[in-house]
Formats: structure tokens, C-alpha cells, sequence
């Protein structure tokens, strides 16, 4: 009797041991399907029997097919998508719970916790992804910086305090302050180039490297800053702007009011420079010369009338030649630049030494920096015109600075 016993035990221990290893291995012993199955991949284990609690641990799914049940089958949703769950007993790698699942503004403890802004930082009071400034889009955590007059970051990011962090200055060199003779050193120009006299620019300021470009001018009109040029062709191309082969090529056909309203629209107190700025800048730290490289000139120097360079009778790509000393290009041909000053001939007799701003009124706008279809003795530095500020033309387009 004591043998049978000890028989039947020993078989029933063996019975035992082979179900729970079953059990354990995910197998039902028979081929079957895994007693330990997680259908709908939500880290919680479908209950099939007494075993599974030792085979998949205290994770037992109640609903096996949703991916949003689990535990006492609580409704555990996320219906706004907010990555917040509501109706939840636990939580394990997920965040809850969502007081208002309704809302993708709303979680935690439904406290004012909204993205206003929609720029996916959520404004102050909440748990996560606080913004420090729910009301402006381009201003959140990290934001990187640009230019529009405002400090994009907030406190204890990188940059946090500095305005712009010069990235309107873009496409543009600093003009250093300093003192310098104004006019023709050698008297061989006009009479409204003299007398030579000293100007000194108080401040330092920046200065497009080169003169403002089609695709430049392009994204104003785009932009709804800015309205069209007069036409599309240039002297020698039935095709300008427009054309992506000219891209890069200097904007013409602009007046004097469409070149302040770019400047506008490009932020950052952009504007056209004075006549005083715009010699300073263009002499590129020389004193007394006749061009802004030196006093001698070549078809290899700037774009010129009949000068042999492959540009030769139409305007060039910027940033064709070299620059001058303060990095700038073209500040002698290509195209007449608008400058901000109204025209007076013998304004330089009257000039104030400081930043001298220009006449108070007039009825012509300055230009500068004499175009392709002038000769070399056209393109000195000195050289100044005048013209109506609507009129649109081929030889003329205009640069901005800042201050």
C-alpha cells in the first residue's frame, strides 16, 4: 500500500512539474497556443488559467485585443491624443492620469494647461512641455533664434536675453564707426562732389554684402512686402527676374519706394543707408582713393561700360568680383544703388560733420555706386546722382543696412 502511494505522489509531482514548466516555457504542454501572450503589445499578459500568475508575473491583461485595457479591464483610452490616459488603475510606462480626455490641452489635474499658441509647448502650469510664452509661437524652450525683434528663448536657454542674436544680419558685414574725407580728393568730378569735407559716422552699423538680388526681392513680393518690379527683362534679357538663371543677380526696375518698403519688410530696423553712410561703407577703409580698391581700375575690378569682362553691357551676378576692405561687393558698377538722402548740389557745403542725415526735403532721391553703362571715370567712389524716387529703371536697383 505504501508502495502505490509513494507511486501515485511521485507521479503526480512529475504530472505537476511538467505543466509548470509548460506553463513557464509559454506552452500549454500540447503544442497549443502560449499560455503568456500579450496580443495587443501593451506590456500586460492575457490571464488563460491559475498558471499564468507564475508565468507572466502580476501583468495580466483583462482585454488581450485592446491595446487601451488592461488591469480590472479599466476604460485606460488616450482619446485626444495627448499622450495622457484616462480611467486607468496603474501605470507602468505611460502617462496619466488625463483629467480631461477630451481635450488635448487639458491633463493632470485640468489645470490651465493649454497650448494656445500651437507651437506644442503648453503654457505655464503645467507638469510638461511648459512654454514661457504661450501667446507667440517662435518663442518656447530651446527655440532656435530669428529675426524678428524678440528674444525667441526663454530663461536658462542658450542665448536667453539677447534679441536676434544677429541672425537679421545675414548677408551682411558691420560697417566699424570712424571719421573719413567726403567728396572728390581730386577734383575731377562734378561740382556737387565738393567741397571735400570730414563726416564721421558716430556708430557702427551693418551693410548687405551685396545689392539686393531677384530671388531676395522675390520672396518680399511673395511675402506681400513688397509689389513687382516694372518688368521682368534687363537690357540684353527678354528673361530677368523671375528666371532662376538670374537668381543671384542684382533686382532693377525698383524705385525708391519699393527699396525702403523691402528694408521694412526684412526686419530688424532694416532701412537704405544715407549718402554719407554709403560712401564710408564703400571706401572699404581707404582714405582719398579714387575707387573703393584703389586709384586705378580694369574690366577684372568692377562691371563697366565696354570693359571686357564676361558681364560685359548688362548687370552681373553678385559677388563676381572682389570685395572691398570691408567685405562689400559691387559698391562701384553693376547698378545705381537708392540711398535714403534727398538731393542737393551743394549740400556738402552745409553738412554737419556728425551723421549727416541730408537735406530735410527735396524732390529727387541720391543714388550711388554708378552702374554697368558707365565709363571708369563714372564708377569713382565720389560720384554722385539724382533721381525722382518713382522712377523705375534697368540700371538701377539699392542694399539696406542696420543698425
Amino acid at each position: 500500500m505504501r508502495n502505490y502511494t509513494r507511486t501515485f505522489i511521485l507521479a503526480t509531482s512529475l504530472c505537476l512539474a511538467t505543466f509548470l514548466i509548460a506553463a513557464c516555457s509559454g506552452s500549454d504542454g500540447g503544442g497549443g497556443s502560449a499560455v503568456c501572450k500579450d496580443a495587443d503589445a501593451d506590456g500586460y499578459f492575457v490571464q488563460l488559467g491559475y498558471f499564468t500568475l507564475l508565468s507572466c508575473g502580476t501583468t495580466v491583461d483583462c482585454d488581450d485585443s485592446d491595446v487601451n485595457k488592461w488591469v480590472s479591464c479599466a476604460t485606460c483610452v488616450d482619446s485626444d491624443l495627448d499622450s495622457w490616459y484616462s480611467g486607468c488603475d496603474a501605470y507602468t510606462s505611460i502617462n496619466g492620469p488625463d483629467c480631461d480626455d477630451s481635450d488635448a490641452n487639458n491633463w493632470v489635474s485640468c489645470g490651465t494647461c493649454v497650448d494656445s499658441d500651437l507651437d506644442s509647448f503648453r503654457g505655464t502650469g503645467c507638469d510638461v512641455f511648459e512654454d514661457c510664452d504661450d501667446l507667440n509661437p517662435e518663442v518656447y524652450p530651446n527655440a532656435p533664434e530669428i529675426c524678428d525683434g524678440i528674444d525667441n528663448q526663454c530663461d536658462g536657454d542658450f542665448g536667453f536675453g539677447i534679441i536676434d542674436e544677429d541672425v537679421c544680419y545675414s548677408g551682411m558685414v558691420m560697417i566699424p564707426s570712424g571719421c573719413f574725407n567726403m567728396g572728390d580728393a581730386f577734383s575731377e568730378g562734378y561740382r556737387d562732389e565738393l567741397p571735400v569735407h570730414n563726416v564721421c559716422i558716430t556708430s557702427s552699423f551693418y551693410m548687405d554684402v551685396h545689392e539686393v538680388t531677384n530671388a531676395e526681392y522675390a520672396a518680399c513680393v511673395s511675402g506681400g512686402g513688397c509689389t513687382a518690379p516694372a518688368y521682368s527683362d534687363s537690357y540684353s534679357r527678354g528673361s530677368y527676374y523671375g528666371n532662376p538663371t538670374y537668381d543671384n543677380f542684382p533686382v532693377i526696375w525698383v524705385d525708391w519706394n519699393q527699396a525702403t518698403a523691402y528694408c521694412t519688410w526684412a526686419g530688424a530696423g532694416k532701412r537704405l543707408p544715407t549718402e554719407a553712410e554709403w560712401e564710408y561703407a564703400a571706401r572699404g577703409g581707404l582714405s582719398g582713393k579714387r575707387y573703393p580698391w584703389g586709384d586705378t581700375i580694369s574690366g577684372t575690378d568692377a562691371n563697366y561700360w565696354n570693359s571686357g569682362d564676361p558681364w560685359d553691357n548688362d548687370t552681373s551676378q553678385v559677388e563676381y568680383y572682389a570685395a572691398n576692405g570691408y567685405g562689400l561687393y559691387d559698391m562701384a558698377g553693376n547698378v545705381w544703388e537708392w540711398v535714403n538722402d534727398w538731393y542737393l548740389s551743394d549740400y556738402y557745403s552745409t553738412s554737419p560733420t556728425n551723421d549727416p542725415p541730408g537735406p530735410i526735403t527735396g524732390s529727387f532721391r541720391v543714388l550711388r555706386g554708378p552702374d554697368w553703362g558707365s565709363s571708369a571715370y563714372g564708377l569713382r567712389v565720389a560720384n554722385r546722382n539724382h533721381n525722382d524716387p518713382t522712377l523705375q529703371f534697368y540700371l538701377i536697383g539699392f542694399r539696406c543696412v542696420g543698425d
